[in-house]
């Protein structure tokens, strides 16, 4: 988990950091929000975003939770966690885009773009688990 400074930042600051997020994913075409987001975040937040978005989707498909955690590589805790916030609808913008995503090949392809993950078989058994959903 990436590290955060226990220093407050003021309210204002951060809603004017939140419109310039908004900005950057707004005001900006796909090729360069790419850029920017390959810029800015590090290979680790990259992974944790893409495997938060893998775990929606999974969970939307209705897979195991076990299944999800072995897969992803994350605890069954965090996968109930996700599971139970999906299913009081906290995620309620995110799964929709998930959802109207499909086909998969469109979801994985992000997937594996913005987490770049360094192991092939986990990519193929991956690949191969949500085949059979």
């Amino acid at each position: 988990m990436p590290h955060i400074s226990k220093h407050a930042v003021a309210e204002k600051v951060v809603r004017e950091i939140e419109d310039r997020i908004i900005a950057v994913l707004s005001d900006t075409g796909s090729k360069t929000r790419t850029k920017i987001f390959k810029e800015i975040l590090t290979k680790t937040e990259r992974l944790m975003i893409a495997k938060r978005l893998a775990m929606i989707y999974l969970a939307q498909k209705g897979t195991a939770t076990h299944t999800i955690s072995e897969t992803l590589k994350v605890s069954p805790s965090t996968v109930a966690r996700f599971e139970n916030r999906l299913e009081q609808n906290h995620f309620k913008h995110t799964a929709s885009w998930v959802k109207s995503h499909a086909p998969m090949n469109k979801v994985l392809k992000l997937i594996f773009d913005l987490a770049v993950i360094p192991f092939e078989a986990q990519k193929k058994s991956l690949g191969q688990m949500l085949d059979e959903q």
